[in-house]
């Protein structure tokens, strides 16, 4: 499924498990359904976020595609590297573009979280 020439050819959404080890030795891992190698971390970063246990920027993640069981490690530089890389393809700009808008929305909606609780805790 994510051999690095098909990376963005289209498969079916596969079971995914993304996985790291935060800075104080804790690993945390959640299950994605996604269609390639870089949707799934993407996916991954978006519900660790949700669970205040986001990966760092030098954070490693490894992705297991099941069925069968394949295990990648992929650099948050390399994911934030493939984001901001041309193209290769009308289908290729439209999967980065969505993937970005999943993390810029999680990103503000947290700023705005952030802002409500702190006017809350004012009150």
């Amino acid at each position: 499924m994510f051999a690095h020439c098909d990376i963005l050819s289209y498969v079916p959404a596969r079971a995914c498990t993304v996985s790291f080890t935060g800075p104080d030795g804790i690993r945390h891992s959640v299950n994605v359904q996604a269609e390639t190698l870089y949707e799934a971390v993407v996916l991954a970063i978006r519900a660790f976020r949700e669970h205040d246990c986001a990966p760092g920027a030098g954070s490693e993640l490894q992705v297991e595609a099941r069925s069968p069981s394949v295990t990648h490690t992929v650099s948050m530089a390399k994911i934030q590297d493939w984001l901001r890389s041309s193209a290769n393809s009308p289908s290729d700009k439209i999967m980065k573009e969505r993937l970005k808008g999943m993390l810029a929305s999680w990103s503000g909606r947290q700023q705005h979280d952030r802002r409500s609780a702190l006017r809350y805790s004012r009150n």
